[in-house]
């Protein structure tokens, strides 16, 4: 015999908080990654000022050159990469997306549970779902 998957609305509750979950460890991955951009940016940034280059210049003027040609090309690869990823807005979608999906768990706890409120359900946890899918793309 199989496991008992529980009442419809069980089902309901833990596909939600399934979903609940899915869409924090989203946002705070992206939050991580935003976070992680930005430090390398800062320390590029750090790393190409004009007075380190003009110590390192006086000795080795070749190295120093290029390096600071590729750390400055590596420095603008790095911002426009963050700015066309957008991660900002994308951590901000998914936490509003978050906090109505909470709302939605709320209401299914203290809800009294018939076959529309389940399907209601059921319909906007697949939009929660396509929602958060677009926004990760």
């Amino acid at each position: 015999m199989g496991k008992d998957k529980g009442t419809m609305e069980e089902q309901t509750l833990e596909a939600y908080l399934g979903t609940y979950d899915e869409i924090y460890q989203s946002a705070v991955k992206i939050r991580w990654r935003n976070k992680t951009i930005d430090i390398l940016i800062i320390v590029i940034s750090s790393l190409t000022s004009g007075t380190l280059w003009a110590l390192i210049g006086t000795s080795y003027k070749t190295v120093a050159a290029w390096s600071a040609a590729i750390l400055s090309t590596t420095l603008t690869i790095i911002t426009l990469l963050q700015k066309n990823l957008d991660l900002g807005r994308k951590y901000e979608e998914l936490i509003g997306l978050y906090g109505r999906v909470g709302q939605d768990i709320a209401s299914l706890r203290t809800s009294k549970p018939n076959d529309e409120n389940q399907a209601l359900a059921w319909f906007k946890l697949k939009r929660f779902r396509e929602e958060m899918i677009r926004i990760l793309r």
